[in-house]
């Protein structure tokens, strides 16, 4: 063996490889058939394909050394020729797959950000839920300054402690309910509960409306918190849900003839 020294971590790749095939890849039930999943398990090999370009140099470095040291004529030659064959190869992949992988003229993902914000009324906030629709929109919003008087709001991020004194500076129009340090100092650590406190989104929704902040959902609302649906009703618009309280559309239908319960008020 003529890496000694390098010994351990190879055999970690190996062992890292073979658990990888036997029991990552083996257990995730991919449909190879599908377009999309098929892509989702050729970025999983993305990584694991280091260590096996690592491991395919050591193996062609132990072939070439005794090589040389038996014969120095025939072991440089094999050295050109390894070399100038390792160009080729990547020359090779980068001719057969340079049209596919050059996203220069590929607008779709910038196009779809845009028509989420510009479904948006002026002066409104997005509650997205996604990587897609996330990124894409808060990249155009905070990185490109498109849109400047909407604020995007990602649903999986605001539960998090840390996500009020990183981002409020961000937001214009987007309130959060309730300084959520002021309540974990005074409620939770009286009851000694050192778990962060994350509110509903029926508070969310609640400060909105009585602030008379059009308040937009996209592509639906995080599983898990359904308390909202009591006074809340979710219109869907072009591309975007609005948000909407119960009382104001029993309002609008009085309106258009319809009775209203008496007494019915704001939540």
């Amino acid at each position: 063996w003529y890496f000694p020294r390098i010994r351990t971590v190879v055999y970690v790749y190996v062992a890292n490889m073979f658990v990888y095939i036997m029991f990552f890849c083996n257990q995730a039930n991919i449909d190879h058939s599908r377009e999309l999943m098929k892509g989702v398990l050729e970025r999983f090999w993305m990584q694991s394909n280091i260590p096996v370009s690592i491991l395919a140099g050591c193996g062609l470095w132990c072939v070439y050394t005794p090589i040389k040291e038996k014969c120095s004529s025939v072991g440089n030659l094999l050295y050109y020729v390894m070399g100038v064959g390792a160009l080729l190869m990547g020359a090779y992949q980068i001719h057969n797959n340079f049209k596919i992988c050059d996203m220069s003229n590929n607008y779709i993902m910038k196009d779809y950000g845009r028509k989420l914000l510009d479904a948006v009324p002026r002066n409104g906030v997005l509650l997205v839920e996604g990587d897609m629709p996330s990124l894409t929109s808060r990249y155009l919003r905070y990185c490109e300054n498109y849109r400047p008087d909407v604020d995007v709001v990602d649903q999986e991020l605001i539960g998090f402690v840390w996500y009020k004194p990183m981002h409020q500076h961000n937001f214009q129009h987007y309130i959060f309910p309730y300084d959520r340090e002021v309540y974990f100092k005074e409620v939770l650590a009286r009851k000694g509960d050192e778990y962060p406190f994350s509110y509903n989104f029926q508070s969310v929704f609640d400060v909105h409306t009585q602030a008379q902040i059009p308040l937009y959902i996209y592509p639906f609302m995080k599983a898990g918190d359904e308390g909202y649906k009591e006074h809340y009703d979710l219109l869907p618009t072009s591309m975007l849900y609005e948000v909407r309280h119960k009382t104001e559309l029993l309002l609008r239908g009085a309106v258009s003839g319809c009775s209203v319960p008496a007494g019915l008020q704001l939540q």
